[in-house]
């Protein structure tokens, strides 16, 4: 009821009014694509914000594991050294730990960069959000 009083009143003022009323249109639809962006925008900062904050935390679990780790191998390696030197002269026990260690090392950066390859930080809710924004506005206009 309410759109049909204001076709016949835009029609009774002519086409002036026609315009004008195109023109408030137009400035509404670019209201609403701002809005839109900015919207999109704010969801991004909070996505992000949100992966951060996980990270942070699962982070510090990994240094508090990591210290703890730390001193049982170090600990188990100075066990080792002692065990070997029973057999071998100490120095030869002290290397063939460290090589055994280095070999590991490796093996273990090798995963940790194949992991950190796999990391992602794209907003991708808001990606997709944006592209369905953009699809709607090119099938509104056609």
């Amino acid at each position: 009821m309410k759109v049909e009083d204001e076709l016949r009143k835009e029609q009774s003022r002519g086409p002036e009014s026609t315009f004008s009323s195109f023109g408030r249109t137009i400035r509404d639809i670019i209201g609403n694509a701002q809005e839109i962006i900015r919207s999109e925008i704010e969801l991004a900062k909070t996505e992000i914000k949100e992966e951060a904050r996980g990270a942070a935390k699962a982070t510090a679990l990994y240094a508090g594991a990591a210290l703890c780790a730390l001193y049982t191998l170090g600990l188990s390696l100075l066990a080792c050294v002692y065990g070997l030197s029973r057999v071998v002269d100490p120095w030869l026990a002290a290397l063939i730990v460290a090589l055994a260690m280095g070999a590991i090392g490796g093996i273990v950066f090798m995963i940790a960069r194949k992991q950190t390859e796999q990391l992602s930080f794209k907003a991708e809710q808001t990606i997709q959000t944006a592209r369905e924004n953009v699809r709607w506005a090119k099938n509104r206009f056609k």
